[in-house]
């Protein structure tokens, strides 16, 4: 017992000195700017109100949760093509809009019926896209995963009815990431293991910016792949580091992402790619904390495996120790379920915001997914709500 009370008056004492390190290190680093993280996106993921910590898919692992590398399913993605996007940005990109603005800033006699009528829509357009392509390829091995993918976020915002004028900013991030993980057998007779992993990545980010450009000069905004004005280029390396504990009904893990402070330094370039003497201060995509919990029954309400099966109850906490001006926009919940085999339901609340979303699997090979999610992008739930629609095809095997 004396030896007992030692050991655990010395844990005791170091994590006194632990745990005011973690918290100073995952506090937001507040003399740089804040970036987005570094992650593709997920439609499984946004159904289920963006839980991920405790319910990780194995092809998500490298980005999401390395500690689920050390499971045993081996998964190669060749393939993901991802589109989330408001409803007025999936116009700017697959709709009409783009090509109407890009041909009223080319005076194209053909292109608007009616001036008044394109003013009135533009005078409250504002679209927010989120694109992954054309690069996505991850392989998940047992013990270790690799990931390579190309991204896109931007919002395009026209202001003003008379003379409209629009506000872009569109981020480009090609990255890359290897994660390693190992297992340690807790209990072999009930199957309770303790995973650890962690990641690295590297990323560079293209941003390209423009404010106050009149609509009739907007043209070659409305495709933010064309750099028309000044951009910039800024890279980093990060790292995350996660633990979970895992049983064949219960899973909890705690995910510390960026854990160092993954700072971008950027240089400036010209529209025709030279480079400008212009000194950018650093930004950084602040540490973050997360813990999450997963409930897997082996049968839901005693209804036949054949028609609903692998059912899924996840809770996540993201963001601890950040300044969040409220709880409610740090907690995730989500619910998934098969059935037939090949359809997959999910449902969620995303920081109190339902969400849903819907998969179909062909062959185990191809994947198409749905999902209806809302973000609230102001300081508070309730007031700048942003309604995303994320479609998802991804080639798996």
């Amino acid at each position: 017992m004396k030896y007992l009370r030692a050991l655990s008056l010395t844990m005791y004492r170091n994590m006194r000195l632990l745990f005011p390190a973690v918290c100073i290190l995952a506090l937001p680093w507040t003399l740089q700017t804040s970036e987005h993280p570094f992650q593709p996106g997920s439609a499984r993921a946004a159904g289920m109100g963006n839980t991920w910590i405790a319910c990780t898919a194995p092809e998500d692992a490298p980005f999401y949760n390395p500690s689920f590398l050390a499971t045993e399913e081996k998964r190669f993605t060749l393939f993901r093509l991802l589109s989330a996007a408001s409803g007025d940005g999936l116009d700017l990109i697959f709709g009409s809009e783009g090509s109407d603005i890009q041909k009223w800033g080319k005076n194209d006699p053909t292109a608007l019926p009616l001036p008044e009528e394109f003013l009135n829509r533009m005078s409250a357009f504002d679209a927010f896209y989120g694109l992954s392509a054309p690069l996505f390829l991850a392989y998940k091995g047992e013990g270790f995963g690799l990931g390579l993918y190309s991204s896109s976020r931007g919002e395009f915002i026209s202001q003003g009815t008379t003379l409209p004028t629009v506000d872009l900013q569109h981020d480009f991030d090609v990255g890359g990431i290897a994660g390693l993980a190992f297992n340690i057998k807790l209990d072999s007779e009930n199957d309770h293991n303790l995973k650890f992993g962690a990641n690295i990545k590297y990323l560079i980010r293209v941003r390209h910016e423009a404010s106050n450009i009149p609509l009739s000069e907007a043209a070659g905004l409305a495709n933010p792949f064309k750099f028309s004005t000044d951009f910039q280029i800024g890279q980093a390396i990060g790292s995350d580091l996660a633990i979970t504990w895992r049983s064949p009904a219960f899973s909890a893990g705690l995910v510390w992402y960026d854990w160092f402070g993954t700072a971008l330094s950027w240089t400036a370039y010209s529209s025709d790619f030279g480079e400008r003497e212009i000194v950018i201060p650093d930004t950084r995509i602040n540490p973050s904390l997360g813990i999450g919990v997963a409930y897997t029954p082996v049968s839901f309400f005693g209804i036949p495996p054949q028609i609903i099966s692998e059912v899924q109850v996840a809770l996540d906490i993201r963001g601890i120790f950040e300044e969040q001006d409220s709880f409610f926009k740090m907690i995730h919940a989500g619910f998934e379920s098969v059935l037939f085999h090949f359809i997959t339901l999910r449902l969620g609340l995303n920081a109190g915001y339902p969400t849903g979303g819907l998969g179909i699997s062909l062959l185990k090979v191809f994947y198409f997914d749905y999902a209806l999610v809302v973000e609230e992008r102001g300081r508070f739930p309730g007031q700048e709500p942003l309604t995303l629609h994320t479609l998802s095809f991804t080639i798996m095997f």
